[in-house]
Protein backbone atom coordinates (compact mmCIF):
# COMPACT_ATOMS: atom_id res chain seq x y z
CA UNK A 1 0.00 0.00 0.00
CA UNK A 2 1.85 3.22 -1.14
CA UNK A 3 2.38 6.30 1.29
CA UNK A 4 -0.38 8.01 -0.17
CA UNK A 5 -3.00 5.62 0.31
CA UNK A 6 -2.16 4.64 3.54
CA UNK A 7 -2.58 8.20 5.02
CA UNK A 8 -5.74 8.37 3.34
CA UNK A 9 -7.24 5.60 4.20
CA UNK A 10 -6.11 6.61 8.12
CA UNK A 11 -7.36 9.86 7.64
CA UNK A 12 -10.66 8.50 6.37
CA UNK A 13 -10.92 6.45 9.01
CA UNK A 14 -10.82 8.87 11.58
CA UNK A 15 -12.86 11.14 10.36
CA UNK A 16 -15.46 8.91 9.81
CA UNK A 17 -15.40 7.45 13.42
CA UNK A 18 -14.92 11.00 14.61
CA UNK A 19 -18.06 12.18 12.94
CA UNK A 20 -19.97 8.71 13.68
CA UNK A 21 -19.27 9.69 17.31
CA UNK A 22 -19.88 13.46 17.80
CA UNK A 23 -23.70 13.27 15.80
CA UNK A 24 -24.64 10.10 17.84
CA UNK A 25 -23.46 12.04 20.84
CA UNK A 26 -25.22 15.49 19.63
CA UNK A 27 -28.50 13.10 19.06
CA UNK A 28 -28.77 11.45 22.56
CA UNK A 29 -27.96 15.04 24.37
CA UNK A 30 -30.90 16.36 22.44
CA UNK A 31 -33.24 13.43 22.21
CA UNK A 32 -32.65 11.54 25.56
CA UNK A 33 -33.10 13.38 29.16
CA UNK A 34 -29.82 12.65 31.02
CA UNK A 35 -30.27 9.65 33.01
CA UNK A 36 -33.09 8.23 31.02
CA UNK A 37 -33.60 5.22 29.19
CA UNK A 38 -34.56 3.86 25.88
CA UNK A 39 -34.87 0.30 25.34
CA UNK A 40 -34.00 -0.71 21.94
CA UNK A 41 -33.91 -5.10 22.74
CA UNK A 42 -34.50 -6.86 25.75
CA UNK A 43 -30.70 -6.51 26.35
CA UNK A 44 -29.95 -3.37 25.11
CA UNK A 45 -31.17 0.33 25.72
CA UNK A 46 -29.62 3.59 25.16
CA UNK A 47 -28.65 5.48 28.03
CA UNK A 48 -27.76 8.64 28.51
CA UNK A 49 -25.17 9.22 31.29
CA UNK A 50 -22.05 11.73 31.21
CA UNK A 51 -18.83 10.39 32.49
CA UNK A 52 -15.94 12.60 34.25
CA UNK A 53 -13.56 9.40 34.16
CA UNK A 54 -12.24 6.48 31.93
CA UNK A 55 -13.63 3.40 31.29
CA UNK A 56 -15.74 1.60 33.52
CA UNK A 57 -15.74 4.49 35.68
CA UNK A 58 -12.84 4.47 37.23
CA UNK A 59 -11.71 7.96 38.11
CA UNK A 60 -14.10 9.87 38.42
CA UNK A 61 -13.92 13.94 37.90
CA UNK A 62 -10.07 13.74 36.74
CA UNK A 63 -11.34 15.54 33.50
CA UNK A 64 -8.44 17.61 33.29
CA UNK A 65 -5.97 14.62 33.07
CA UNK A 66 -7.87 12.77 30.96
CA UNK A 67 -7.57 15.85 28.41
CA UNK A 68 -3.82 16.17 29.09
CA UNK A 69 -3.19 12.16 28.91
CA UNK A 70 -5.32 12.33 25.78
CA UNK A 71 -2.81 14.82 23.79
CA UNK A 72 0.07 12.89 25.21
CA UNK A 73 -0.95 9.10 24.05
CA UNK A 74 -1.69 11.17 20.88
CA UNK A 75 1.71 12.73 20.58
CA UNK A 76 3.28 9.40 21.05
CA UNK A 77 1.36 8.27 18.39
CA UNK A 78 2.44 10.28 16.00
CA UNK A 79 6.10 9.41 16.23
CA UNK A 80 5.04 5.70 16.07
CA UNK A 81 2.60 6.48 13.51
CA UNK A 82 5.12 5.41 11.10
CA UNK A 83 6.23 2.10 12.73
CA UNK A 84 2.56 1.06 13.08
CA UNK A 85 1.65 1.99 9.57
CA UNK A 86 4.43 0.06 8.16
CA UNK A 87 2.57 -2.96 9.13
CA UNK A 88 0.20 -2.97 6.06
CA UNK A 89 -3.53 -2.04 6.26
CA UNK A 90 -5.01 -3.27 9.72
CA UNK A 91 -2.36 -1.57 11.16
CA UNK A 92 -3.43 1.65 9.43
CA UNK A 93 -7.06 0.41 10.02
CA UNK A 94 -6.53 0.39 13.49
CA UNK A 95 -4.67 3.47 14.20
CA UNK A 96 -7.92 5.05 12.31
CA UNK A 97 -10.34 3.51 14.87
CA UNK A 98 -7.42 4.81 17.42
CA UNK A 99 -7.45 7.86 16.31
CA UNK A 100 -10.82 8.93 15.67
CA UNK A 101 -12.22 7.30 19.10
CA UNK A 102 -9.47 9.41 21.17
CA UNK A 103 -10.64 12.67 19.05
CA UNK A 104 -14.04 11.61 20.02
CA UNK A 105 -13.70 11.52 23.32
CA UNK A 106 -10.91 14.57 23.60
CA UNK A 107 -14.13 16.68 21.75
CA UNK A 108 -16.31 16.08 24.95
CA UNK A 109 -13.98 16.37 27.22
CA UNK A 110 -13.58 20.19 25.81
CA UNK A 111 -16.49 21.15 24.87
CA UNK A 112 -18.37 19.65 28.17
CA UNK A 113 -16.64 18.71 30.91
CA UNK A 114 -17.59 14.92 30.37
CA UNK A 115 -17.57 12.38 27.89
CA UNK A 116 -21.53 11.75 26.77
CA UNK A 117 -21.97 7.47 26.96
CA UNK A 118 -25.39 5.74 25.85
CA UNK A 119 -24.64 2.19 24.40
CA UNK A 120 -25.85 0.15 27.52
CA UNK A 121 -25.76 -3.90 27.06
CA UNK A 122 -27.17 -5.81 29.90
CA UNK A 123 -28.57 -9.08 31.21
CA UNK A 124 -31.39 -8.81 33.34
CA UNK A 125 -30.06 -6.89 36.70
CA UNK A 126 -26.51 -6.96 35.30
CA UNK A 127 -25.51 -4.32 33.11
CA UNK A 128 -21.99 -3.61 31.66
CA UNK A 129 -20.75 -0.05 31.91
CA UNK A 130 -22.34 2.44 29.53
CA UNK A 131 -19.96 3.07 26.12
CA UNK A 132 -20.13 5.28 23.22
CA UNK A 133 -19.19 5.57 19.43
CA UNK A 134 -15.62 6.27 20.58
CA UNK A 135 -14.95 3.33 22.99
CA UNK A 136 -16.09 1.08 21.10
CA UNK A 137 -13.79 2.27 17.75
CA UNK A 138 -10.82 2.00 20.87
CA UNK A 139 -11.73 -1.10 21.36
CA UNK A 140 -11.68 -2.54 18.00
CA UNK A 141 -7.90 -0.31 17.56
CA UNK A 142 -6.84 -2.62 20.62
CA UNK A 143 -7.84 -5.70 19.09
CA UNK A 144 -6.55 -5.32 15.65
CA UNK A 145 -3.31 -4.04 17.21
CA UNK A 146 -2.92 -7.16 19.59
CA UNK A 147 -3.50 -9.16 16.68
CA UNK A 148 -1.14 -8.03 14.36
CA UNK A 149 1.35 -8.07 17.20
CA UNK A 150 0.85 -12.18 16.72
CA UNK A 151 1.05 -11.49 12.89
CA UNK A 152 4.13 -9.90 13.16
CA UNK A 153 5.62 -11.71 15.27
CA UNK A 154 5.10 -14.79 13.31
CA UNK A 155 6.21 -12.92 9.73
CA UNK A 156 9.49 -12.11 11.60
CA UNK A 157 10.26 -15.81 12.47
CA UNK A 158 8.94 -17.18 8.68
CA UNK A 159 12.00 -14.55 7.16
Amino acid sequence: MSFVMRHLLFFSIAACVLLLDQVTKILVIRLIPLYSSVPVTPFFSLTHVQNTGAAFGMFQNANVFFIVSTLIILVILGFAHRHIAEQGKWGVVGLGFLWGGALGNLADRLRLGCVTDFLDVYYKNFHWYTFNVADSAITVSICLMFLLSFTAKTESKER
